[in-house]
């Protein structure tokens, strides 16, 4: 058994634990934070697709100076002078590694622990859809995603400025994450129940006309060499989280009566939708979706746990737990080359 299946095991004991015990919540985020946080920052450089890539670029720019290091790619250069800056520290990979991976986990679980019902199937869902997998290999994403986590939560608590700011660190780090200064907006748009329920037709529109769309917003990131490539390996993806997006979208009257901000998570997540539909057309658009796709770790659980049908509530949550641990389970484990898993000792 690999350690990310043993890992899964451990969390799904630890979460009926914390449900018998005060403040089980907590304690179950801080444990089960602190467990996948070890993961990320003891794994070895050769843990995840480009986690080498990114050793080497430490260890590059770890004897230059900031002028190099900011030289040294026109892309995104705000990280490679954090590598420069890190390095007059230390030269152990293992320090960079650490430093995401704490700032991944902190936001991440928190944003579960204030928002979700059900923390132990938002974790399941992290891993169900690549989330955290992706975390162990595309470092200046994930360092992305984790402030544009704040700006959501800062939406949510109706801060007006700093949504705007911690997109705007985002993209600091990765350019992408401009496309979140729509968040704010989104957030804004008061979108009805009845709008949610027909969405998926849009959706489905948009996936027929996937080819040129895709073309027209490719178009406007020329720059980074991308280009009309259909990929087969997204339409499972895609398909389950259509799926997923049907199911929440029934039950949003029942999250709407316990969450009259409930348009925001459901704003986000048609976002989402709308650029997994993108992804088969061009696999880069999942870079995109993940930073929408995020809100999927509280909108699922919170259906499932607000469900005013008992026996509907019940039925719902097996589902989920066993339809979301089966993908992970036998589909996405070893996601983004993260098997073999091996520790920064080992190798």
């Amino acid at each position: 058994m690999n350690i990310f299946i043993g890992r899964f095991f451990v969390i799904i004991i630890l979460g009926a634990i914390c449900k018998k015990i005060c403040n089980g919540k907590k304690m179950f985020c801080i444990g089960s934070g602190t467990i996948y946080f070890l993961v990320a920052a003891l794994r070895s450089s050769y843990v995840g697709g480009d986690s080498f890539n990114y050793r080497r670029m430490f260890e590059l720019l770890a004897d230059k100076n900031i002028k190099f290091a900011f030289a040294y790619s026109e892309k995104d250069p705000i990280f490679n002078v954090l590598l420069s800056l890190l390095g007059k520290v230390t030269d152990n990979y293992s320090v960079l590694f650490a430093i995401v991976a704490v700032l991944f986990t902190i936001t991440v679980w928190v944003y579960i622990y204030k928002y979700s019902d059900d923390p132990v199937l938002s974790v399941i869902v992290l891993l169900a859809f690549n989330l955290y997998q992706f975390s162990l290999t595309g470092m200046r994403q994930t360092i992305a995603i984790s402030f544009v986590v704040l700006a959501i939560m800062a939406v949510h608590e109706e801060k007006k400025i700093q949504p705007y700011i911690w997109v705007l660190i985002a993209s600091l780090f990765h350019s992408s994450a401009l496309v979140c200064l729509s968040i704010p907006i989104l957030s804004k748009i008061r979108i009805s129940t009845i709008a949610i329920r027909i969405a998926p037709i849009p959706l489905m529109i948009c996936f027929i006309f996937r080819n040129s769309i895709a073309g027209m917003l490719v178009g406007l990131m020329s720059e980074r060499g991308y280009g009309i490539d259909l990929s087969a390996s997204g339409y499972t993806m895609m398909l389950v989280i259509f799926i997923l997006y049907l199911i929440v979208a029934l039950f949003v009257e029942e999250y709407a009566y316990f969450d009259k901000k409930y348009y925001i998570s459901y704003m986000l997540l048609i976002v989402a939708v709308f650029f997994e539909t993108l992804v088969t057309a061009q696999n880069i658009f999942f870079r995109i979706a993940f930073y929408f796709l995020i809100v999927l770790i509280t909108v699922v659980p919170n259906v499932a746990e607000r469900a005013i049908n008992k026996n509907s509530r019940k039925i719902l949550k097996v589902v989920l737990y066993v339809v979301l641990s089966v993908q992970y389970l036998f589909y996405t484990v070893g996601s983004c080359n993260v098997l073999p898993y091996t520790t920064f000792w080992q190798i």
